[in-house]
């Protein structure tokens, strides 16, 4: 791979902790990962750090109740508990323990940029984040309530922040970037266009 100019290996976020944490008779993403892992290590090759594959995967709680030996409390779900809600304050936490064990395990493999950056890679997370399709994905009650906060901040009052941005809110209040969202079937707010 080397010789064809490739120096890193891209993960995509690779699930191998859920079938680790099992201690499954047949692990066999897991033990593959693992394997390309070990082959990484020993030809000198490195590869981006990964973090969870989706953001919101519900077993991202056992997972880091598993590595902490401690309950993670979480009470906010969606898809009929198979995913936790983005709303979730235990959300990011849980995401970081399991990133950490990730990290610590294999974390000399990972690309380390000039600044010193090391960059982890994760699929689905809070905000809007753009991916190549535009498909933005929804901020949740709590994620745009920090967003006023930060509006409000920056510009202080509702007429400056009217200002800059050619809008006409009466309040921060009103400031909401997912109102003309409508939730699909699954109760997702995605937006598969850049706003006009």
């Amino acid at each position: 791979m080397m010789d064809c100019g490739i120096n890193v290996m891209a993960s995509t976020s690779m699930p191998w902790l859920y079938d680790d944490m099992r201690n499954p008779k047949s692990n066999y993403q897991g033990d593959a990962f693992k394997y390309v892992l070990d082959v990484a290590r020993r030809e000198g090759m490195v590869v981006e750090g990964w973090g969870t594959y989706p953001f919101d995967r519900a077993n991202v709680r056992d997972i880091a109740a598993w590595i902490t030996g401690k309950p993670i409390p979480i009470t906010q779900y969606t898809l009929g508990k198979s995913a936790i809600s983005l709303t979730e304050p235990m959300l990011p936490f849980a995401n970081s323990v399991a990133w950490l064990h990730q990290f610590h395990r294999w974390g000399d493999l990972y690309l380390q940029v000039e600044r010193g950056d090391v960059p982890i890679s994760v699929e689905d997370t809070r905000g809007w984040m753009r991916q190549d399709v535009n498909v933005r994905y929804p901020m949740g009650e709590q994620t745009i309530g920090a967003f006023r906060e930060w509006v409000r901040k920056k510009y202080r009052t509702i007429e400056a922040a009217n200002k800059a941005w050619g809008s006409s809110f009466n309040s921060f209040d009103e400031i909401d970037p997912e109102i003309d969202r409508v939730p699909n079937r699954f109760g997702h707010r995605w937006e598969y266009t850049d706003p006009k």
